[in-house]
């Protein structure tokens, strides 16, 4: 029993007692107590070089996880020269990676560093895909 779980004098927590009472009650009403309990999607964004399997990093916003690939292509050249940065992607699928493109003078490359969102699980799904 977690600490924050107070025992009715049954026996039971206040856990075991709401899911007895939800599944005792209306169908509807136990459809929205679920949606109000559900858990919503949670996503990291990881900062990665497309030749290494170790990230960077994992962040829980995309704009961290750009700025630390910049970064990285900054740390990789002379501080006289100026990188222009710019991100590509399919801007209407978001499980697509971003990968960034530095220009340098007229010359524009891709780095190799992309940024991909993934979702993270809240439990264990014995039949989720891998």
């Amino acid at each position: 029993m977690r600490c924050s779980e107070s025992l009715f004098e049954d026996g039971a927590t206040y856990g075991a007692e709401r899911v007895r009472r939800m599944a005792a009650a209306d169908p509807e009403e136990k459809d929205t107590a679920a949606a109000a309990t559900s858990t919503p999607e949670t996503f990291v964004y990881r900062a990665g070089y497309v030749h290494e399997t170790i990230p960077l990093g994992l962040y829980t916003n995309e704009a961290a996880a750009r700025a630390h690939c910049e970064a990285t292509v900054s740390s990789e050249h002379p501080a006289s020269v100026a990188l222009l940065f710019d991100w590509i992607g399919e801007d209407d699928d978001p499980e697509e990676p971003r990968e960034l493109i530095v220009r340098i003078g007229d010359e524009e490359t891709t780095t190799g560093y992309t940024v991909t969102r993934l979702e993270v699980a809240t439990a264990y799904d014995p039949d989720a895909e891998l």
